[in-house]
């Protein structure tokens, strides 16, 4: 339960920041541009960081599995 909530919020507020990156992307000035465009780099790659610590932590709980049942059968 309390996992499927992190997730709801991670969830959140990756759109809140989806949506601000856009506002900064349709802006007028060349500035406002760059920074836009910057921003979403800067969020492309906090959501690969956020995959791969997924990843990673399941990889893990499986291999705190596999070690378990290791024990259990010796």
């Amino acid at each position: 339960m309390k996992g499927l909530k992190l997730i709801i919020d991670r969830r959140k507020d990756e759109y809140a920041n989806l949506q601000h990156a856009l506002t900064e992307l349709s802006g007028q000035s060349d500035e406002q541009k760059r920074l836009g465009k910057l921003y979403y780099l800067i969020m492309l790659s906090r959501w690969q960081e956020a995959a791969l610590s997924r990843k990673y932590d399941g990889v893990l709980n499986e291999n705190r599995e596999l070690r378990a049942e290791l024990l259990n059968t010796e």
